[in-house]
């Protein structure tokens, strides 16, 4: 069986392959360019046609040479006969390339010195004539000018073009094979994020270079562990509640028989407090494998429809809960007991700390958006982060009269990502606490 090669070596092999293929086709389309041009094998146009001139020259007789110049020079092509070597260009430019090709030629024939540039033209560009100044035998310098159509080609513009667009489609199929190479860890980052929400998706199989396959397999043994250890987590708080509800209820019948009523009172009291911590600590426990804090299935639940039906039957003053702006439809895919929880959990929190909550549901780019504030003594700002840690409770800005197990916030948090959304705190301009739910819309 043939080894795989590694991750860091299939990147070198592709962009060495990359660029072999750029050289293979630059040289390609140059040597199709030279044959269309002069039908010949191995001779390039430019260079061959400058080293023809020079020689001509040199065989013909010096009174026969204005002829000569005559037949040669065009439109398009210039050649005359200079006693000194013309001056430099102030802003020209110097083309090193073309002189060293057609000196190579011409060096076959007998050793000449080549120079040549092209000139700036009226609107600072290269339009001016490119200049090629050849050292004749007999010390004359022969300059030859190209203009317009033959400087142009002469420059090889067509060429540039199609190698230009050759390294472009070079480029793409490059960059499509490395995506390929990565596209394993582009799912498995997408896996990730996912992980433990109701849109989790399973890890992507195991394939491309031996270092992603090591990576997949070892998330895939990972998320195994980490599904098994949250249900037996599930299964350990389950039993505890259980049992401590057997005593609670045993512990409540003995409360009945107190014959102090305020004792009697505070007693039920902590015991219907107890129940609740229970009843919060088993929600947040549950295992993310389920994907959300209530079974049963997935369904299509019209946020304002169910913030309206949850006020209207909330236990809390009516008068105190105000519904601002509520953007029908706002369908979101949750189960309706787990929304319901968290609008509940929310509303609950704002009460109890400010008496008062103002609820807005907004549909924005994809999203749906449940805003529950108050103005209540908020959250400082170093304790935004903490409050939705499970037990935390900010003391400096919260009573801690008021009661609770600092959980209400935290099971929001988890509903909320679990269902592919999230929760954020913010101070309210004015003074208190703005709760901001994002979930997906369908």
């Amino acid at each position: 069986m043939w080894l795989r090669p590694g991750l860091a070596l299939r990147l070198i092999l592709l962009t060495s392959a990359a660029l072999l293929l750029a050289v293979l086709t630059m040289y390609g389309v140059f040597q199709l360019q030279r044959h269309a041009d002069t039908g010949q094998d191995l001779r390039l146009p430019l260079p061959d046609q400058m080293a023809a001139i020079a020689e001509l020259l040199d065989r013909t007789p010096a009174e026969q040479r204005p002829l000569v110049l005559r037949a040669l020079s065009s439109v398009d092509l210039r050649v005359n006969l200079q006693d000194h070597w013309p001056p430099k260009a102030e802003q020209g430019f110097a083309l090193p390339r073309i002189a060293w090709m057609t000196a190579r030629y011409l060096n076959a024939l007998g050793e000449r010195p080549v120079r040549a540039e092209l000139e700036r033209g009226a609107d600072d560009d290269f339009r001016g004539p490119l200049r090629i100044a050849i050292g004749l035998r007999d010390g004359q310098i022969a300059v030859v000018e190209l203009r317009g159509p033959l400087m142009r080609a002469a420059l090889g513009r067509p060429l540039v073009r199609l190698m230009m667009l050759a390294l472009l489609m070079i480029g793409v199929l490059s960059l499509l094979a490395l995506k390929r190479q990565i596209q394993p860890l582009e799912r498995l980052v997408e896996a990730v994020e996912r992980f433990g929400t109701a849109r989790e998706i399973p890890p992507p199989p195991p394939k491309g270079a031996p270092e992603v396959r090591r990576l997949l397999d070892a998330f895939t043994r990972m998320r195994e562990r980490m599904h098994g250890l949250l249900e037996g987590r599930a299964q350990l708080f389950a039993a505890i509640s259980h049992d401590l509800g057997t005593y609670l209820t045993r512990l409540r019948l003995r409360v009945d028989d107190l014959p102090d009523e305020r004792q009697r009172d505070a007693a039920e009291r902590d015991i219907l407090q107890m129940r609740q911590l229970l009843s919060d600590t088993l929600a947040l426990a549950r295992p993310r494998s389920t994907g959300d804090t209530q079974a049963g299935p997935q369904e299509i639940v019209d946020l304002s429809m169910l913030v309206r039906r949850e006020i209207a039957a909330h236990a809390g003053p009516a008068q105190a809960i105000q519904l601002c702006e509520l953007d029908e439809p706002a369908r979101v895919c949750a189960r309706e007991a787990s929304l319901a929880r968290l609008l509940n959990n929310l509303v609950d929190n704002a009460l109890k700390y400010a008496g008062s909550a103002q609820i807005s549901v907004l549909s924005r780019r994809g999203l749906i958006e449940l805003r529950v504030e108050d103005r209540g003594p908020g959250i400082a700002a170093d304790e935004i982060e903490r409050v939705t840690e499970p037990f935390y409770r900010g003391d400096r800005s919260r009573n801690l009269d008021a009661g609770g197990s600092g959980l209400g916030l935290a099971i929001v948090s988890d509903i909320a990502r679990r269902l592919g959304g999230e929760l954020e705190l913010r101070p309210r301009e004015g003074g208190g606490l703005s709760a901001r739910v994002r979930l997906p819309a369908v």
